[in-house]
C-alpha cells in the first residue's frame, strides 16, 4: 500500500499463475503413493511435512 509498493508484485504474480497453468496444460500430476497420508505444518507459509512424492507425465 502506498507510494513505496514494490513495482514488481504483481508481475511476479502473474508469472507464477502462467507457469502454473503451462505446467498443468503440457504435464499431468500423479502421486507417487495415494495412500500415504499427507501432513501439514503451520508455518509462515503452509509446509508438507516430510514432502510429497509426484510422477510426473507428459500430456498427449
Amino acid at each position: 500500500a502506498g507510494p513505496r509498493i514494490c513495482l514488481g508484485k504483481e508481475f511476479a504474480y502473474q508469472q507464477m499463475k502462467i507457469i502454473a497453468a503451462t505446467l498443468l496444460y503440457f504435464y499431468k500430476f500423479k502421486l507417487e503413493d495415494e495412500q500415504q497420508e499427507v501432513r501439514y505444518r503451520t508455518m509462515l507459509t503452509l509446509h508438507i511435512d516430510q514432502g510429497l512424492s509426484l510422477h510426473v507425465f507428459p500430456r498427449k
